[in-house]
């Protein structure tokens, strides 16, 4: 279950960051592919299989993520608390509305307040996930994902 549990969250985020790449890259075009529209859409999707394992195969239900993101927490921060649990949930619920606008709207050129703000949630989470609470390769993996995001904000204000 660990490798269903990680696996999703990393091929996710991998995803996430390679769409963030990919939208840059279209928006130097005149005409779209899409194709960063099904890689935002496949990540999200990955997201949440990892969500439904976390949540209905490891924990068990809520009070048990709980407990064990509390645990984690004061283990680095010496703060016993679960809200980031909270945040999780907001951030599932964001995530599927910003899928939803994609596909509802055509893809703009440039991101959207919105979307920056998103993409700011999204290198939180990665930050926190994939860097903070992560050990190993994961959380080397999550330092090479988060530096893909400061080049693609990099080179957005470049263009900008």
């Amino acid at each position: 279950m660990p490798l269903l549990l990680f696996g999703s969250i990393y091929a996710a985020l991998t995803l996430a960051v390679v769409a963030m790449v990919q939208h840059e890259r279209e928006a130097a075009q005149p005409t779209h592919s899409r194709l960063a529209r099904w890689l935002w859409t496949a990540a999200w999707f990955l997201y949440l299989v990892h969500v439904a394992v976390a949540l209905g195969v490891v924990h068990r239900g809520h009070a048990a993520a709980y407990e064990h993101t509390a645990r984690r927490t004061a283990e680095l921060f010496g703060i016993e608390t679960g809200v980031g649990l909270y945040v999780n949930y907001m951030f599932t619920i964001w995530w599927t509305l910003d899928v939803y606008r994609s596909w509802r709207d055509p893809p703009p050129v440039a991101p959207s307040r919105q979307q920056i703000a998103f993409e700011i949630a999204l290198a939180f989470m990665t930050v926190n996930g994939a860097v903070i609470f992560a050990q190993g390769w994961t959380r080397v993996w999550g330092v090479v994902l988060c530096a893909v995001i400061g080049g693609v904000w990099w080179r957005r204000a470049r263009r900008c």
